[in-house]
């Protein structure tokens, strides 16, 4: 995990049943409030589908959003926003 400090913001609680992928993740984004392309496959081992499918709905009808910001090819990151 990256060290970047902890967001002073409240996210809603985490409805993913605790030790699936949809989980972690969550838990990576309240933590970080951001998560690069690196992160979601090679450190969680996942696809950015749950972002996409399950994450971002849930977020969005609690007044956040997450947006994917390219860099360059290969560099990408999620990142939370309030709406």
């Amino acid at each position: 995990m990256n060290a970047q400090a902890q967001l002073n913001f409240s996210f809603p609680p985490n409805p993913f049943k605790s030790g699936t992928q949809n989980h972690a993740l969550f838990e990576w984004l309240r933590a970080y409030g951001r998560i690069s392309l690196h992160e979601i496959h090679h450190v969680l081992k996942q696809d950015t589908a749950r972002i996409r499918v399950d994450i971002k709905p849930y977020l969005r009808k609690h007044g956040y959003d997450i947006y994917c910001i390219r860099f360059k090819k290969g560099l990408t990151e999620y990142v939370v926003q309030t709406l």
